[in-house]
This record gives structure tokens, C-alpha cells and sequence, in this order.
């Protein structure tokens, strides 16, 4: 649907076979009512359907990043069909959505025009249900939703992937070869000297794993190390983009010549974010005092103000009595801020004010709002929402 509801599944259109809606025929009987809820990396989306059986008419509410939206829809072929969200009518021009049942999961399919369709599993809260399916592949160069993957074959993986940072003195070079469901590879960490531009080779990495359900499953370790302290990792397709998960970081990379960074313009998901999260100040402060007078102390705040300015505040100091001295860092930064979509994902870019002969005048920034809009993941840590600026 467009613009009515700020959010990545603005502007869609679903196509479906006839083989899928003779498969989802048994749907009609089953009741669809309850909360049905997609969680990806701290972001939820969710559908609450109100399923009348009897006329077979669905009404309900779509929610995301802590905003909501009333939807109408019927029970068409075995499918959910959402006829309208907000005052926006389904159509070829504006975009539809569909879910049918498989089984005790609901496959939310959404298609934006001239992209790939994209598909959500979601679970109804209260249900106990098996492991989730796969996301279902995008086979268009349209990057998907934040969070979501695409699969992919070993033709995909294999080859050369780059990342390198904003002011280019810091180079990641990932190099795989994917024969069946092996993967062997290598990261090469380099290091450009800003005014020398020498080069520098700061690591290199080992990588072995193995493909499966359209992901990598890999291990990595240093060269000069041993196996035995390999670290974990995922390997996974966000568009035209490699994605290395450790954890709940990740680390985007684009093929030789691409960018990545891209325009948000015309994004209803860079749009969803940018409301979400405009006028709003994230902080925390913590502080511990020890034996002795000790003190040890953090703060992060970071503000993205209505009026285009960002501000950016991060101490990590402890002091010790009696002449012991103070150390740690501080960092401030102001500069204005804006969405693009890096690595296939909507992201804060900053522009600092300053030079860059002291430090990166771009920065980029993942941030996640929780469905109720009162904190946020920067960067994969959570920050309540103290301010509005």
C-alpha cells in the first residue's frame, strides 16, 4: 500500500498461482483470528486478524516500528486478501497483500511493483508450533525488507566481496569458493594510510563452512592461528549484497565497482524508519564507584533531531583518588543526518562537522525501533528514548 501506513509493506501487490491457491484451499475452514506476529533481529511485524467466519470477512490492524494500521480484507481462494489499509484500496497501482495458512504458520506474501515478492512467516501468539520455513527467495535485484534474506545458490556466494569504510583507510576483502555445499574462503583485512594512501594488510582470516537452506554456515580464524579457535558466523543475501552475521552485528559487502550505499528515495521502509525515529533522543548513563573513591563511569546519547541535525555523545572514563589520575575516551560529534539504504537496509547516515584529517566525516548507523516506539537497538545495543529534540 502507498504512504498511508509508514512502513516496508507500503506499496504491494501479490501474485498468486494456481497451484498455491488450490493448496491453501483448507484455509477457508480455519479460523485465522489471533495475533500473528514476524520477528527478525529485534523487529517485529504484526498482523491482528478479526476472521468472521461466517461471511468470511477479515478486518484487523498491521503494526510496525510502534505504528498501526486498521486493514479490511476477505477470505478469497484459500488466501487472506487485504482489500484496504488505512483509506488506501488494494490495486495493481497501489499494491495488495495475501496470507495463507501452512500448516500452523502464516505466509505473509507482499509484492511491490516491479520487485520480487517477498515472504513473511508468522506465528500466532499462544500457538506451539515446529521451526520456522525459510524465507521465501527474491529472485529480482530488489533488495527486500529490513531483516529479511533472500536465499541463495553456491553461484551467488562464490567470487569477491569488498567493504570499505567512509573515509577508505579500512578495506575487508572476502574471497569464497562454494563447490556443493563446501565453502572455502578467506577475509583479508587491509589498512590505506590517509595522506601516505600506503596499504597495509592488518589480518587475514581463514574461512571454512558450508552451504545449506540458501544461507552459509561458517567458521573463521586468523592465518597465524589455529582451527580450534574458530568463531561462528552466518553468511546470508540481502539483495545484491553479502551479509557476515556474528551475532546480532553484521557487516555488509557489495561486489568489485558496486557501492554500498544507495539512495532511499521512493523506500517506504527508509520512510517507515525515518518517522519512527525522527525527533527522538536515545541515551543511557551508568556509573559504579569502587574501593577507595574509585569511580567508573559510561554515557551514550544520540539525538536525531526533527530539524536535520544529529548529535552524538560517547564517554567511557574511570578516576582514581588521591592523584591517581582519570583515564578513557570521550567522543562528541554534531552534524546533520539523513536515511540511505546501505547494504540493502535503510541506515542513519551522519555528516559530521570537523576535517578529516582527525577523524571520518561520514558515519553510519543501524538503528532498530522496538514495536512500541520507546527504545531502540543502535548498533545492537538497546537505548531507551530519554528526549525529543
Amino acid at each position: 500500500m502507498r504512504s498511508v501506513f509508514p512502513m516496508p509493506v507500503a506499496g504491494w501487490i501479490v501474485v498468486v498461482s494456481a497451484s498455491m491457491l488450490l493448496a491453501g484451499s483448507t484455509a477457508i475452514a480455519q479460523d485465522l483470528s489471533g495475533r500473528w506476529v514476524y520477528e527478525e533481529s529485534g523487529q517485529t511485524i504484526e498482523l491482528e486478524v478479526r476472521h468472521d467466519r461466517a461471511n468470511s470477512r477479515v478486518t484487523g490492524n498491521l503494526s510496525l516500528f510502534g505504528q498501526s494500521s486498521p486493514f479490511e480484507g476477505v477470505i478469497a481462494s484459500g488466501a487472506l486478501v487485504i482489500q484496504r489499509l488505512g483509506d488506501v484500496r488494494a490495486s495493481a497501482d497501489n499494491g495488495a497483500m495475501t496470507a495463507r495458512l501452512q500448516g500452523k504458520i502464516l505466509m505473509f506474501t507482499m509484492t511491490q511493483p516491479g520487485q520480487s515478492p517477498v515472504t513473511l512467516p508468522m506465528v500466532r501468539r499462544g500457538d506451539p508450533t515446529t521451526a520456522l520455513p525459510t524465507v521465501a527467495p527474491s529472485t529480482g535485484p530488489a533488495s527486500p525488507p529490513n531483516g529479511v534474506f533472500r536465499a541463495g545458490a553456491a553461484s551467488d556466494f562464490a567470487g569477491e566481496w569488498q567493504f570499505s569504510s567512509p573515509d577508505s583507510t579500512s578495506e575487508e576483502v572476502v574471497q569464497l569458493a562454494v563447490r556443493g555445499t563446501d565453502v572455502n574462503g578467506e577475509i583479508t583485512a587491509l589498512q590505506h594510510g590517509y595522506f601516505s594512501r600506503r596499504t597495509t594488510v592488518k589480518a587475514r582470516l581463514i574461512v571454512r563452512g558450508s552451504l545449506a537452506n540458501g544461507a552459509l554456515q561458517l567458521r573463521f580464524w586468523n592465518a597465524e592461528g589455529s582451527p580450534d579457535d574458530a568463531k561462528a558466523a552466518t553468511g546470508q543475501l540481502r539483495g545484491e549484497y553479502f551479509i557476515l552475521r556474528i551475532g546480532e552485528s553484521e557487516t555488509g559487502y557489495a561486489r568489485p565497482g558496486r557501492s554500498l550505499t544507495q539512495s532511499a528515495e521512493g523506500s517506504a521502509e527508509a520512510a517507515a524508519l525515518a518517522r519512527a525515529v525522527t525527533g527522538r533522543v536515545y541515551s543511557r548513563t551508568s556509573q559504579a564507584g569502587g574501593r577507595g573513591g574509585a569511580i567508573v563511569g559510561g554515557r551514550l546519547r544520540f539525538a536525531l533531531c526533527g530539524n536535520g541535525t544529529i548529535e552524538y555523545d560517547a564517554s567511557d572514563v574511570g578516576s582514581s583518588p588521591d592523584g591517581g589520575g582519570s583515564m578513557g575516551s570521550t567522543v562528541t560529534r554534531r552534524g546533520t543526518w539523513g536515511i540511505v539504504l546501505y547494504a540493502g537496509t535503510p541506515m542513519v547516515k551522519a555528516r559530521w562537522n570537523g576535517t578529516g584529517t582527525s577523524y571520518s566525516l561520514i558515519a553510519y548507523f543501524r538503528i532498530q525501533p522496538d514495536a512500541s516506539g520507546r527504545s531502540a537497538k543502535l548498533d545492537g545495543e538497546s537505548l531507551p528514548v530519554t528526549d525529543r529534540c
